[in-house]
C-alpha cells in the first residue's frame, strides 16, 4: 500500500485520545461509521457507535503503518490505549445516567484493558507479532460489542424509555386546573 492510496484512513496521531478533529467520525449511521462499523455491530446508541467506528479506524490505521514500516510506534500503541479508556469511560457514564448495573462490565473493560496494554507493549518492543495482536484486538471488539454493549444498550434503551414514560405521566396537568 502505497503512502498516496486516497482510501488510507488519516493517522490517529499525534491527536490526543479526546481529540476527534482530525478524525472525525459522525453519529451512527454516518458514511463514515458505516465504514468503519457495519451495521451488524451498531448499538443504536450514536455516541457509543461513532467510538466503535473510530476504534476500528485506528486499528485500520495501524495494521496500514506496520505493513509499512514493519514495526509498531510506541505514541501509536498509547494513542489506541488512551482512547479505548475513553470509550470505557462514556460507556461507565451512559450506564451511569441510564442506572444500570455496569459491574461486571466494567470489570471485564479492566481485563480488556489490561490484556490489550500488556499485548501491545509485547508488540512495540518486537516479543509479540503485531499482526496477531492487532487481530486478537479486533476479535475482542467484534466479541464484547456484540456480548456486552448490545446489551449495555438495550438496558439503556429500556430504562431511557421508562423514565421517559414516567415523566410523562407525571407532567400531565391536573383536569380542572388553571381552566
Amino acid at each position: 500500500m502505497s503512502s498516496s492510496d486516497d482510501t488510507a484512513p488519516t493517522p490517529p496521531l499525534p491527536v490526543a485520545a479526546n481529540d476527534l478533529s482530525s478524525m472525525h467520525v459522525e453519529a451512527s449511521g454516518s458514511d463514515e461509521t458505516n465504514r468503519f462499523l457495519p451495521p451488524s455491530l451498531h448499538t443504536g446508541i450514536a455516541e457509543i457507535d461513532a467510538q466503535h467506528a473510530m476504534l476500528f479506524r485506528r486499528l485500520v490505521w495501524l495494521k496500514r503503518q506496520c505493513l509499512q514500516n514493519n514495526y509498531l510506534p510506541a505514541d501509536d500503541a498509547e494513542g489506541l490505549l488512551a482512547y479505548l479508556q475513553e470509550h470505557f469511560s462514556t460507556e461507565e457514564r451512559l450506564a451511569s445516567e441510564a442506572n444500570v448495573d455496569f459491574s461486571s462490565h466494567a470489570d471485564r473493560h479492566r481485563t480488556m484493558i489490561n490484556d490489550v496494554a500488556r499485548a501491545l507493549h509485547s508488540a512495540v518492543a518486537g516479543q509479540a507479532d503485531i499482526f496477531g495482536v492487532l487481530r486478537y484486538i479486533e476479535y475482542w471488539f467484534e466479541r464484547h460489542i456484540v456480548h456486552e454493549d448490545m446489551r449495555l444498550a438495550a438496558l439503556c434503551s429500556i430504562r431511557d424509555a421508562n423514565r421517559n414514560s414516567v415523566h410523562a405521566a407525571t407532567s400531565r396537568p391536573s383536569p380542572g386546573i388553571g381552566a
